[in-house]
């Protein structure tokens, strides 16, 4: 088992909660939703993560934190108006 370096990344989501988690910056964002998704309670099928809450624009899930620059971002939950 390699130790990879992980980083804290904020999420904010709720428009004023935020959380803190710890990954790796060279996982996709694919890859982190689920833990992201689980730190906000929110379901990974229905959260668009966003660079901030102005940000309309999904961020590629195929990109890693480092290719985003990212230390920082906005989990949405889309169904919650439906």
């Amino acid at each position: 088992y390699v130790f990879q370096k992980t980083v804290r990344v904020v999420i904010n989501f709720k428009k004023t909660q935020k959380t803190i988690v710890r990954v790796s910056p060279h996982a996709s964002l694919q890859e982190l939703a689920p833990i992201i998704c689980s730190k906000c309670e929110f379901d990974p099928l229905h959260t668009l993560l966003l660079k901030d809450y102005q940000s309309q624009e999904p961020l590629d899930l195929t990109k890693s934190l480092n290719d985003l620059g990212l230390r920082e971002l906005y989990a949405m939950d889309v169904n919650r108006g439906k």
